[in-house]
């Protein structure tokens, strides 16, 4: 019984590897041509169509290309309109901190109150001191 399996299976063999090798060669001619059905269709064949192919790719770069001037100057409209605010902004506190600095002076010597005195006083004794450097331990105490 094994044997006879084998005789019917060995012909049944070599009749699909013939059928097969006989059509193989046309799904291979085929193949090749619609390969290159599709590659002549995505090349161009003639030098106008080459030329427009460049054309469009030269138009293509030069819009992404103003894109991005477009982008760069809206970039450096906005920095230069931040910049105005923060030098505004530095103006006004400088302006603020000198009126404040102002005021205070002139509230410290010009009432007269012990608290001023003290601490035009305090500020004359800071700055004999910075300058003479520090007191000698005997004078301290």
């Amino acid at each position: 019984m094994m044997i006879e399996n084998i005789m019917y299976f060995a012909p049944g063999l070599l009749l699909a590897v013939l059928v097969g090798l006989i059509v193989m060669p046309a799904v291979w001619k085929r193949a090749v041509r619609l390969t290159k059905r599709r590659i002549e269709a995505a090349t161009p064949i003639t030098m106008a169509e080459f030329r427009a192919d460049k054309d469009q790719l030269r138009a293509e770069f030069a819009l992404n290309t103003r894109k991005l001037e477009m982008n760069v100057e809206a970039l450096r409209k906005r920095l230069a309109e931040q910049l105005s605010e923060v030098n505004q902004k530095r103006a006004d506190l400088g302006s603020a901190l000198q009126t404040e600095r102002d005021e205070t002076s002139r509230h410290c010597r010009g009432t007269g109150s012990p608290r001023g005195r003290a601490a035009q006083s305090h500020t004359r004794a800071g700055a004999r001191q910075y300058r003479s450097g520090p007191a000698p331990a005997d004078a301290r105490a």
